[in-house]
């Protein structure tokens, strides 16, 4: 196999060279040349970057790409839900965000994933519920996400505030 390392600089936003080509390298890489063709490449990355790639090229870690796409399991991807899954899995800002949160700070994917106030944490959150809660229906007859609580005396412990309610009630 011929390797070209003609294209080794950075390239946009600190986006490096084909990550596949870099990972095919790695494996691929038989003789001491090459061996070290690739460490050079992994050096101009930055630490994030190479993370990326470290973690994209881990055992198990492209099983998504070559999974059936059955939709009665969930796994069909629109277009752009691949694409995004893509850009987050090489650390490569995604299309369409906006330039600020609800919150005022600048928004970018890891703002997102943790802001409390405009982000996807409750996203999250909801979706994880949701999911135990079709889980629990396929066992128990009665299940319940987010009812209401009985109200209880304030000299009692736990949580007296307003609209205060558990996730799931089974």
């Amino acid at each position: 196999a011929v390797v070209s390392t003609q294209s080794t600089g950075k390239r946009g936003n600190d986006i490096p060279p084909p990550a596949n080509h870099l990972i095919s390298l790695s494996k691929m890489a038989s003789n001491k040349k090459q061996k070290e063709e690739v460490e050079e490449l992994k050096r101009m990355l930055s630490p994030v970057v190479k993370r990326s790639l470290e973690l994209a090229s881990g055992q198990g870690a492209s099983s998504w790409l070559v999974t059936l796409p059955l939709e009665e399991k969930g796994f069909v991807l629109s277009r752009s839900e691949f694409t995004d899954a893509l850009n987050i899995r090489y650390h490569r800002q995604l299309k369409g965000l906006p330039d600020l949160c609800a919150c005022g700070a600048k928004y970018n994917l890891t703002h997102a994933l943790n802001c409390k106030r405009g982000g996807y944490i409750h996203k999250r959150h909801d979706d994880v519920a949701k999911f135990t809660a079709r889980l629990l229906s396929k066992k128990y007859k009665d299940v319940e996400l987010e009812p209401g609580l009985t109200p209880i005396p304030s000299d009692n412990i736990g949580d007296t505030t307003d609209g205060a309610r558990p996730d799931i009630r089974v």
